[in-house]
C-alpha cells in the first residue's frame, strides 16, 4: 500500500482526485490511501516524512504549492512530488523542486492514469531498493 498527501484547497477538486484514485486502484489492483490537506499550513503542522509522495496544488491560499515544495525539499530530498494545477505555465517551475511530474485540471482519466502508472512503478522500485541487514549477536 502508497500513501499520498494531497494539499488541495478545492473541495470539488479534491473529490475529483479521491474518484480518479478510487477507481485507478480498482482497475489496477493497486492499494493508494490518500489523505487530504486543506492547506500547506496544515500540512506542515503534520509534515513527518511518512508519505510515498506528495500531489500538490500550486495555487493554494497562504503558503504557495510551489513554497510549500521548497520547504518539503529542505527536510526530505526523496519523496516524489506530483503537481495537480490548473496553473500549467507554472509547472516548468517543478524542475527547482525535483517534481516527478504534473497534472492540468480538470482531471481527465486516461493521463492521470498514465501518470499514475508511472508513479506506482517509480514507488515500487523505490519500496524494492530498501535493503533489511539483520545480524546475530554474540
Amino acid at each position: 500500500m502508497y500513501t499520498i498527501a494531497s494539499v488541495e484547497d478545492s473541495p470539488l477538486e479534491y473529490e475529483a482526485l479521491s474518484k480518479a484514485i478510487d477507481r485507478f486502484n480498482a482497475e489496477n489492483k493497486v492499494e493508494i490511501r490518500l489523505v487530504h490537506f486543506k492547506s500547506a499550513e496544515l500540512f506542515l503542522s503534520s509534515f513527518a516524512c511518512n508519505f510515498d509522495a506528495i500531489f500538490l496544488d500550486i495555487a493554494l491560499p497562504g503558503i504557495s504549492g510551489m513554497d510549500l515544495a521548497k520547504s518539503i525539499r529542505k527536510t526530505d530530498k526523496d519523496v516524489t512530488i506530483l503537481f495537480i494545477t490548473s496553473l500549467a505555465q507554472f509547472a516548468i517551475n517543478g524542475y527547482e523542486v525535483d517534481a516527478f511530474d504534473f497534472i492540468v485540471k480538470p482531471i481527465v482519466y486516461g493521463d492521470f492514469e498514465f501518470k499514475m502508472k508511472r508513479l506506482v512503478r517509480r514507488l515500487s522500485t523505490k519500496e524494492s531498493a530498501k535493503v533489511v541487514i539483520s545480524t546475530s549477536a554474540k
